[in-house]
């Protein structure tokens, strides 16, 4: 069992991950439980299966196995927000992963108990049994294994992971030579995620991050953030119109157009073209389109900027065109008289649109499927118990097609809007086809025809009417047991039975 100290960090990981902040300054490594070992112990550290042993240069991810998170004594909210914080941390892991392949250090995941480093009388331990959950190792090959335990960002984990490999930066090249030349007709430029975790771009060297403001340096700075070179373009004169990738709220999202004075080796002008933020209640999109700049080096940029706000479960959206110039001199507002919106598509908005009701829902519940009636199975002898007279019966004998000899029976039970068929042999009863489309067949957990949705749902747990579709598939995981309720309006109009065998 874990010590009492590790539930309550763990719980503070938790509470870190339950809701989305501004981002938090990067962390200091911590010391972790590590114990050098001695040649005789050597033989002791081989022993324990549940051990791990690396040896030269690595990045080590651990994370729990699902019995250690089963044992904290955590209610039924706490564990599932400790399910959410495993899962980001892999996520992030999983993006340092991508962007250090190809490199010298291999990465490695792990949940076992015990990580060995080292060789011979050189190892080294760590027992996780008395360390957080999750985490980072990074190992040299030569020194103590430095730990950085709990949750961090991928931008604070590659920022570590640099730091302690000492990793050099390539040699400072003049600050226009980062950016590739582009023809700006047609340019569209977007923020995308899959790019912003994926470091698209050429990594600038620090030392000019203050070039581009004091609040972008600080921010790189603080946050463990970069700026990535894009595009550049040529204007009259000594100006220069650069595009990069900048620190933005969370991430490094911003897309920004500066202009470049060659001359003066300063921005004197700046705008933003792209950005791609969202939390829980607020998602923001902007592209932009860059026309071709004019002999004289005018050009025009087109943004389309996308927000939508969540306020007491209602999405309000806002879509807005704006247009700008620029002179030679400075970006000027212009109007947008004659702008479609719908001819500057979005790069990534449909990634954040709300998810359409699905057409049919299927609920596993064994239970539920084995005795469906309040009397108990679905037999044809249950069914004339529940529903009212007069109905009709009819019983036909039918040759087994697999079996020689044997004679199997088919019982229809039929009234005005019942109607159910009932393949019987001797070991079993199967239903082919049934359907009832009124309230005289009452189901389990008060479900009949004529109910409505909240009903419905009232009688399984986890749904939610208001996403309820109108059909509604219940079923055992092997499937060989289905009904199906159809709803119409917001009622349930109809049910049917198929492939349910007994």
């Amino acid at each position: 069992m874990y010590h009492w100290i590790t539930i309550l960090i763990v719980m503070l990981l938790v509470q870190s991950c339950m809701d989305r902040k501004d981002l938090i300054e990067k962390q200091v490594p911590a010391k972790s439980y590590i114990e050098p070992t001695t040649p005789q112990a050597e033989t002791s550290i081989k022993a324990p299966t549940d051990s791990i042993h690396f040896s030269g240069k690595s990045v080590i991810f651990f994370l729990p196995k699902e019995e250690q998170l089963n044992l904290l004594p955590l209610d039924e909210s706490a564990r599932e927000a400790l399910h959410q914080a495993v899962g980001d941390f892999a996520y992030y892991a999983s993006l340092v992963t991508d962007s250090l392949k190809g490199g010298q250090i291999p990465v490695y995941f792990t949940n076992k108990t015990y990580l060995v480093f080292g060789k011979g009388s050189q190892q080294f331990i760590i027992d996780r049994n008395q360390d957080n959950l999750i985490g980072l190792v990074l190992y040299n090959g030569q020194e103590d294994p430095n730990v950085l335990p709990g949750m961090q960002t991928h931008l604070s984990q590659l920022a570590s992971i640099r730091n302690y490999f000492h990793d050099t930066q390539p040699n400072i090249m003049p600050l226009l030579d980062y950016f590739d030349p582009v023809d700006p007709g047609s340019l569209h430029i977007y923020s995308s995620h899959s790019d912003i975790l994926n470091q698209t771009g050429t990594l600038l060297d620090p030392s000019y991050y203050s070039k581009f403001g004091a609040s972008v340096a600080s921010q790189a700075r603080k946050f463990s953030m970069s700026v990535f070179a894009y595009h550049k373009f040529f204007l009259q004169d000594s100006l220069v119109a650069i595009i990069c990738r900048v620190p933005s709220r969370y991430d490094e999202s911003s897309i920004k157009l500066y202009i470049w004075d060659r001359q003066v080796e300063m921005v004197v002008d700046e705008i933003e073209l792209a950005e791609n933020m969202w939390n829980e209640q607020w998602i923001l999109v902007q592209d932009s389109w860059v026309s071709p700049p004019s002999a004289s080096g005018e050009f025009s940029i087109v943004q389309r900027k996308k927000e939508a706000r969540i306020e007491d479960g209602q999405r309000t959206v806002n879509d807005i065109l704006y247009k700008w110039q620029w002179t030679g001199a400075q970006f000027k507002k212009l109007a947008t008289e004659g702008l479609v919106i719908t001819d500057y598509p979005l790069q990534d908005w449909e990634s954040y649109q709300e998810p359409s009701k699905p057409r049919e829902l299927t609920i596993v519940d064994p239970d539920y499927v084995w005795l469906p009636l309040e009397t108990g199975d679905l037999t044809w002898e249950n069914v004339i118990l529940e529903i009212p007279k007069p109905f009709s019966i009819e019983k036909q004998p039918i040759r087994n097609q697999l079996v020689a000899n044997q004679i199997d029976t088919l019982v229809t039970i039929s009234q005005a809007k019942v109607a159910l068929v009932f393949y019987r042999s001797p070991e079993d009863n199967i239903i082919v086809s049934g359907t009832i489309s009124d309230a005289s067949l009452p189901f389990k957990n008060g479900i009949k025809v004529g109910i409505n949705k909240l009903t419905f749902a009232s009688g399984f747990e986890t749904l939610d009417p208001s996403t309820l579709p109108d059909l509604v598939k219940v079923t055992n995981k092997e499937q060989d047991r289905v009904i199906s309720y159809y709803f119409q309006n917001d009622t349930l109009a109809r049910i049917e039975l198929t492939n349910f065998i007994h």
